[in-house]
Parts: C-alpha cells; sequence; structure tokens
C-alpha cells in the first residue's frame, strides 16, 4: 500500500492533500504504470475520507491523465513519461508556492525570501 498523509487540520483541502499524495507516488516510482488502486470505499475508510471525496480525487486523477477506471474494474495508474516530467515541475512549483505563502505570512519580506534561497542554493547551510 502506498503512503498517504492526510492533515486534516490543514488549509489545504483533504481532497487536494489526497490528489497530491497519489502523484508523489507515482513521481516517487511506489506506483507504477498499471499498478490497480484500492477500490474507493476500501481507499476512503484506509484515510479516513468520505467515499464521495475518495471518488473525486479519483475524477480528479483520470481527468488529469494519470489514472484509469471502469465502472466495475476498479482504477489503476496511466501515464506516459512526458506526463510524469510536467507532473514534476507541477508538483516543485506548488511546493515553492506554497513554501513562499508561508513565509510571507509569518512576515518574511521578499529580500529576506531571495537571500535565503540563494544561501541554500549555493550550499551553505549554516547562519
Amino acid at each position: 500500500m502506498f503512503r498517504m498523509n492526510i492533515d486534516t487540520a490543514s488549509s489545504i483541502p483533504v481532497y487536494k492533500q489526497a490528489i497530491q499524495a497519489i502523484k508523489v507516488e507515482i513521481l516517487a516510482g511506489r506506483l507504477k504504470d498499471g499498478d490497480s488502486l484500492p477500490p474507493i470505499r476500501e481507499l476512503a475508510k484506509i484515510i479516513r475520507l468520505h467515499p464521495n471525496t475518495v471518488a473525486k480525487v479519483y475524477a480528479a486523477l483520470q481527468d488529469e491523465g494519470f489514472i484509469a477506471g471502469k465502472m466495475g474494474s476498479g482504477h489503476w495508474v496511466t501515464f506516459k513519461k512526458k506526463k510524469l516530467d510536467s507532473l514534476k515541475k507541477a508538483l516543485i512549483e506548488d511546493e515553492f508556492r506554497n513554501f513562499i505563502d508561508r513565509v510571507l505570512a509569518v512576515g518574511a519580506t521578499k529580500t529576506e525570501i531571495k537571500e535565503l534561497m540563494e544561501k541554500h542554493l549555493d550550499g551553505d547551510h549554516h547562519d
């Protein structure tokens, strides 16, 4: 079974967290092309979400082309290499945007953020 941590206290909606978690599992190679996903009700019990929420997650992933499904046959992972490359870029951008939003919310300035980024990108992780 793949990893999926849902934080109900987060400001990020739980269905978006679940979508992101499945995409991360695909990128990490823990979910491979052709792997079957748990039935909606089973996954809902495992991650303690309403089955309708899991159905919404699967529908969104299917619309984006990361999974396929048929009524009565279940859902399975399906993707193209090109799709993985765009997924990786999108996930990095989402994480970066979330980081920027959080540090701005606690009062960091754009200058402080730029300095911190340069410091860490240059490999100087010490104060």
